[in-house]
This record gives structure tokens, sequence and C-alpha cells, in this order.
């Protein structure tokens, strides 16, 4: 059984925007499944993605190496949760997108930065927004942040789409 994302698909239907793999139901989620699974959970099709794996993995230990070299003691990672998440981000986007969006740099282009705080915010406020009653989404805050993070996300979605044909189209 599948996990009730509910609050996932308020945005996505004010902004009048498809569902996708994460929040569609039914048979057409098991369709979109269906096309990701050919594509992306074969270990013929997985292989493909060893060596952007690879490039991202070896940066991400640089990072860490670097993070530790600059601790106090010169041995400790501090805040470990955000470089694993920023790894994740980054692996997720250059196999998805074909390109880097600078999560483990050492300066975190704005862009990108914005996106992975918007991340974060929107599953903050999504705690205010399930527990709220919906007479609420006018009076506090919550609702309008967690839908303002949301579109972040989606704006950061669209940048990295269209640079990346952007770049394909004159480059390729």
């Amino acid at each position: 059984m599948r996990s009730d994302m509910e609050l996932w698909k308020v945005h996505r239907r004010l902004r009048d925007l498809a569902l996708g793999p994460f929040t569609e139901e039914g048979h057409r989620w098991h369709t979109l499944r269906s096309v990701l699974n050919k594509r992306m959970l074969k270990p013929a099709e997985a292989v493909l993605y060893t060596g952007a794996v690879n490039e991202v993995v070896t940066d991400f230990l640089d990072t860490l190496d670097n993070v530790r070299k600059e601790s106090p003691s010169g041995v400790m990672v501090n805040d470990i949760a955000s470089i694993f998440y920023r790894f994740a981000f980054e692996g997720i986007s250059y196999i998805l997108f074909e390109t880097r969006i600078g999560c483990l740099e050492k300066n975190i282009p704005l862009e990108t930065k914005k996106f992975i705080d918007s991340i974060g915010n929107m599953l903050k406020y999504s705690v205010f927004v399930s527990i709220l009653p919906p007479w609420t989404n006018d009076i506090l805050p919550y609702y309008k942040l967690y839908i303002e993070y949301w579109d972040n996300i989606f704006a950061f979605g669209e940048y990295v789409y269209i640079t990346c044909m952007y770049v394909c189209t004159y480059v390729c």
C-alpha cells in the first residue's frame, strides 16, 4: 500500500500540475512506474549511471574530507545529515537532468541553495498544514509559505530543465 500523498497533491492541483510518480494513484501510477522501472531499475539500465554516481561519490568524499579538515579538531564532520542531503540531491539531479547542480561545492550556487532550503521548509510547514484546519489557510502564514516553497521547488526543476535544454541545443 502506498503512502497517502494528499498533502503533496494540494500544490499540484492549485497550480494545475500533473501528479507524477510520487503522487499519482491507481492505473496512472502503475503506468508511470512501469515506464520508470524499465529505464532505471533494471541492472542493464542502472549500469549506465555508474559513471555519474562514481563522480558524485568522489565529490562527496572530497567534501567530507574538506569539512573534516576545516573543523576545529581536524577530524570532526558536523551536520553530516546536511551533507548527506546535498549528496543525494546532487546524485539525483545528475541522473535525472544529466547535469550537476553544485550541492557539493564549497560555495553552493544561490539557486541550488534556495532549492535545498525550500525542500526543508516545505517539509517543515507540511506539519503545520496537515494539522491545522483548512479555514486557517487564509489567516495563518503556514499554508501560504508551504505553497511558496513548493513553487520554489518546481521553479528550480524548470530552471535546471531549461538550462539543460539550452546547453544541449547549442553545445550538442
